[in-house]
Formats: C-alpha cells, structure tokens, sequence
C-alpha cells in the first residue's frame, strides 16, 4: 500500500477506479453515436468526460472519508479464493503485466513502422502547397508527396504534415491544410498517446478496445468544428463538400486503409456532415461542473469486501454495528497492513480499517502486537 497523510491507493480502490471509468466510457461510446446529441452538444462534453476518465485512473486513491459500499458476496468469495489458492493471484499479476508489456511493445511497432513508411515517401517540392501552408501559419513542416493519398499528420511531438499531390483550387488545398494543422494544434497526437497508455493498463477490459476506436471520430469532430467554427455557410457547404470529394478520391484509389483513418466509415462521415449542419453549441459551463462533481463524488465510494465473524468467536462480542458486523471482532482479526491505519490529531489516536474510523485507542494500546505494525499517520483535522 502506498500511504500519503489521508488518502493511499489499495488494489479495492484502484478496480473501484476501473469500475467507475467502465461507466464513464460505455457512456462515451454510446452518447458518441447518438447523432442527435453530437448535433446539440458536440463532442466537447464527451472529451471532457474522456479526460476526467484518464485522470481518475492516474489518481486511484481511496480517502480515509470514502464511504465504503460492502459487498457481501462477489468480493468476499473472490478474496477467500485467492487466499485459497494464491498462486493462482500471482500468476494472474504476471499475465497482466505481461498484457501490458505486449500492448505496449505493439503499440510501439506500429509507431516506428509508420515512421519507416514515411521515411520512405518520395517528396517533391510543391510551391503553391508551401506558399499556402505559409500563409496559414502553419508551423510544422508540410511535406508534399506522390506516395501519399490523403493529408495526415506524422509524428507525436515533432510533428510533419503530409500531403498529396492533388489537382485542387487553392480554397481547397488550405481547408485541407487548416484540418491537419489544427489536429496539431488541439495536440491530437498526444491525447491518442494517452488513451494508448490506458488501453495498455486496461487491456484485459474490452471497453477501453472499442473506446480506443471512438477517440479517433470524437477528435475528427472535434476538429471539423473548430475549422469551421468562423466560417461563413458558403464556406462551411465547401468544407463538407470537401470531405465527400476525399472519401470519393480514396475509394477511387482503392486506399482503404487511409479512407478507415482519414475519414471512416460511411455513417461516420455522414455524422460528421450532420453535425457541421447543426453548428453545435460550446459544453455549457453548468455540465463542466456536473462531470467536475461526478468526476469528485467517485472517490466518495470505495467498494470493499464484507463478512460476518467465525461462529465460534461470536461469544466474545459485546456489540454489534449497524450493518451487522460485531465491532470487537476488529480486535482479533481482520486488521491489515493494507487496509488499516492508525490516524492521529490534537494527540487522539484513531483506529482506521476500510476507510472508516472503527475507535479510538489509548497511547498505551498503540504498542498492543495488533496495532504495532499498523502507519501512523499525522492528520490537519479530526477524521
């Protein structure tokens, strides 16, 4: 267990962490594909929710306060079965951090053979192309190639632009050149990074997979928005033509892996289309605040494992608390390292077992064999 004053991380509250960013992200998945909802609201919302899911996992922690949510059944039976067979815990510990490794070790793969394939291209010097990237202000390099059938942006941090050789008017060529400098700009590279980290932490969870997919259209829409976000209708009718004409210039190539990246599906860039049409509204500040209280109301819930003591020791029980559980019984088993603590303020020792304050124990008690081994944490305030 890893102790800082009034809040640590245990393996109860990291899968409550895991449990609650389930939620949020099969909310993600399912709001992303309400085309009524994008229209009205936008993505906004959901990448904010997106965010706040990758920094609850960041800060599983568990506070002293959190109240705990005992589970008589699933938890209890799983612990006992792991106590029963530990060997059984250790081999699934090293089959996830192998999970990880492996995720990760593909995910790098795929990096550095996308960097070798554009390494590769053949770049031809396109003046107008320059000239147009120059007058937009973009700041990356914008590399003009043969080889490539549709503009992307390459690199994670050192970004380049690739862009194809393309009969276009010079409107076109800088709607083109606006989209893939603003995924640079809104560091599009970097958040698909982080969501690779959760996914590779999350492997085994099949949620995290078909949220992996969904980042991709959340930030094209994203991106269509802020490009257009200025624009005229005439310009924004242009724009959305623009993407027809791309996916028909793919197709005709036969380039599906880059229509699948650049564009997506069919029902994908429909939606895209839509929700140009609708000009959605910025996330309104009273929903940022609802996810912020959801976001912090999570770690008020900790999902611990219950039960109720051996028969033979109920005898030596004088009083019972409202759940059910002989309070006494704390004194003679149940006590951990990892769930357990002694929290002290204004020279008051206070017992802590699962997140709750079970009693207040006496100076001479701190050195009983029970309590010896148990942190001692200093604390601003009486928990």
């Amino acid at each position: 267990m890893i102790s800082w004053h009034s809040f640590f991380i245990t393996w109860y509250s990291f899968f409550t962490a895991a449990t609650f960013c389930s939620i949020a992200l099969a909310t993600v998945i399912a709001l992303r594909s309400r085309t009524k909802f994008l229209e009205k609201y936008g993505v906004s919302s959901l990448l904010l929710l997106s965010g706040l899911v990758l920094l609850r996992m960041i800060l599983p922690f568990e506070f002293y306060f959190s109240y705990i949510v005992d589970s008589w059944s699933i938890l209890p039976t799983v612990q006992d079965f792991f106590r029963a067979f530990p060997w059984i815990w250790r081999l699934l510990m090293i089959v996830w951090g192998a999970g990880i490794v492996f995720v990760i070790i593909r995910d790098l793969y795929e990096i550095l053979y996308a960097y070798r394939i554009c390494r590769s291209y053949i770049t031809v010097d396109d003046r107008r192309i320059q000239r147009l990237a120059k007058s937009l202000s973009v700041r990356c390099p914008v590399l003009v190639s043969p080889d490539v059938s549709t503009p992307f942006v390459s690199g994670l941090f050192l970004h380049k632009i690739y862009f194809p050789t393309l009969e276009m008017p010079d409107k076109k060529i800088k709607m083109l050149l606006q989209h893939e400098a603003q995924h640079v700009r809104s560091h599009d590279s970097q958040i698909k990074l982080l969501f690779g980290l959760l996914s590779a932490v999350l492997w085994w969870n099949p949620i995290i997979y078909k949220f992996r997919r969904e980042i991709d259209v959340i930030l094209e829409i994203r991106c269509d928005t802020k490009v257009t976000r200025h624009m005229d209708n005439a310009d924004r009718e242009a724009y959305k033509n623009l993407l027809v004409d791309m996916a028909k210039h793919l197709v005709n190539q036969q380039a599906a892996a880059a229509w699948s990246a650049a564009v997506g599906s069919t029902n994908t860039l429909k939606q895209r289309i839509e929700v140009l049409n609708a000009k959605p509204r910025p996330t309104h500040i009273a929903v940022k605040c609802c996810l912020a209280a959801l976001f912090l109301a999570s770690y008020l819930v900790i999902f611990h494992p219950a039960g109720n003591p051996p028969p033979e020791e109920a005898g030596s029980f004088t009083t019972v608390s409202p759940t059910g559980i002989r309070e006494e019984f704390l004194d003679k088993s149940g006590i951990t390292c990892d769930n357990s603590f002694i929290f002290t303020f204004d020279e008051k020792y206070y017992l802590i077992v699962n997140g709750k304050v079970r009693k207040t124990l006496s100076l001479s008690k701190i050195d009983n064999p029970l309590y010896k081994d148990l942190e001692i944490v200093k604390g601003i305030c009486k928990p």
